[in-house]
């Protein structure tokens, strides 16, 4: 989360924007248990992997939050998504990196904000 709020484009929302995107990525806080019975309750509700996989998810939930924000902050953007596959020489490296830069490059010329 604090990636995403140091970002530039999450600093140009207006709050009631902010407050928006996190309620779409499920990223808004829960209300506190008022009593011991209540936290009790609430732990009850769920197995302990069941917690475990929704704090797993936080990173990639404030990731789309950044990218919703991005889009907002840019209309008329595009995404591009950033290459993933394994390498194993700087050849390799070189290749993918210049198909991607050729990507974003080709937007870019195009007057577009890219997203990545």
């Amino acid at each position: 989360m604090a990636r995403l709020e140091a970002t530039d484009d999450w600093s140009r929302l207006e709050p009631s924007e902010r407050e928006e995107i996190l309620a779409t990525c499920g990223l808004l806080p829960e209300a506190e248990p008022d009593a011991t019975t209540d936290l009790l309750t609430a732990l009850d509700s769920e197995s302990p992997a069941m917690r475990r996989e929704r704090i797993e998810l936080v990173p990639v939930r404030a990731e789309k939050a950044r990218l919703l924000a991005a889009r907002r902050s840019a209309p008329g953007s595009v995404d591009v998504e950033a290459p993933r596959g394994v390498v194993r020489s700087e050849e390799e490296l070189d290749a993918l990196l210049a198909e991607f830069r050729e990507k974003v490059t080709r937007h870019l010329r195009e007057g577009k904000t890219v997203i990545i």
